[in-house]
């Protein structure tokens, strides 16, 4: 299936670019802020239809926790299709694949690959076990420990998950993706204290970071400062304007504040710039029914529901495979 042809909240993988990583970039130019690099086979959602910027293609996604853009095709002597559909067969294949290269040779990178491929493909199990093959072998490799916390935090193993974001921030002290996930980690244990902290040092380090701001507002409004949650997420709109979430959010503050009229217009916002993002739907429903408009609202919760039952929705901050 040709790249153009990936719909709006389909499931996609990086595709194989012979062992060259790709960019996630805060906005749709090579000359934007890099957020982080991405390996084959890591599993992400698509979220906005392509937008061509200077006669380059670009989709908008959202993995391991971010959101940012790539360009639909790259090139490394030669081009490649970035995203292929997401294919439990195409993971299998690639895990065999490098397993025989491991029993061949091992080498750290084939392991680090397959793990990948394995994480995307709900193998937890062997994912960590090459993970930390990985950081045996290579214990200075940061993104040895950062993928092995995803992995953890997916599992919902918070300690094990942030011990292995701050042994990553431990060797790389300038990543503000390891400082965002941590985070991530941090808040969902329930620790918003520190999870507040790490998005907030996500953000100096980055300043595009939306995704930062957008986890920073959330963990405000979770800490009762309403102003500063607005603030923050006036901020992801006004660097990615196509960042969903971002409106939505914006749209909660506004309701926990009384401001109905101007949270449907936020919500109204995000479901026009993502339509697969269930949450706006049930949140906007649940406005519409306190208004008592109850038709409206019987719509959007309906339509919620399908969109949950399709299996996609943004509002978890959980990885979507």
């Amino acid at each position: 299936m040709p790249v153009d042809q990936l719909a709006v909240s389909s499931k996609a993988l990086i595709s194989n670019l012979d062992g060259n990583t790709l960019n996630l970039y805060s906005s749709p130019s090579v000359k934007a802020s890099t957020l982080t690099v991405l390996s084959a086979s890591m599993s992400a959602v698509v979220t906005t239809d392509p937008l061509t910027v200077a006669g380059t293609s670009w989709y908008r996604i959202r993995i391991n926790r971010i959101e940012g853009w790539i360009p639909a095709t790259v090139n490394f002597k030669k081009s490649y299709t970035t995203l292929v559909p997401y294919s439990q067969d195409t993971l299998q294949q690639a895990i065999t694949d490098l397993t025989q290269v491991v029993q061949g040779k091992p080498a750290t990178g084939a392991y680090f690959d397959r793990g990948v491929a394995e994480f995307s493909n709900l193998q937890y199990d062997a994912a960590l076990a090459d993970f930390s093959q990985v950081v045996t072998v290579s214990p200075s490799f940061s993104y040895g420990y950062y993928l092995r916390g995803l992995v953890n935090l997916d599992q919902k193993a918070y300690d094990k998950a942030i011990k292995d974001f701050s042994i990553a921030i431990g060797l790389s002290t300038k990543n503000a993706v390891f400082y965002n996930i941590r985070g991530s980690a941090y808040s969902d244990f329930g620790k918003s204290t520190s999870a507040y902290t790490d998005f907030s040092t996500a953000i100096q380090l980055n300043p595009q970071f939306a995704t930062a701001y957008n986890n920073h507002g959330a963990t405000a409004g979770n800490l009762g400062n309403l102003a500063g949650a607005v603030a923050d997420f006036q901020q992801v709109i006004k660097l990615d304007a196509y960042y969903a979430r971002g409106y939505m959010n914006l749209g909660l503050m506004y309701e926990a504040q009384n401001q109905t009229q101007d949270a449907i217009a936020q919500l109204d916002q995000a479901i026009k710039v993502e339509p697969g993002l269930a949450a706006a739907y049930s949140i906007r429903g649940s406005i519409y029914a306190q208004q008592g408009d109850f038709q409206s609202a019987l719509t959007d919760l309906n339509h919620g529901v399908r969109l949950l039952q399709s299996g996609y929705d943004l509002w978890e901050d959980g990885p979507i495979r």
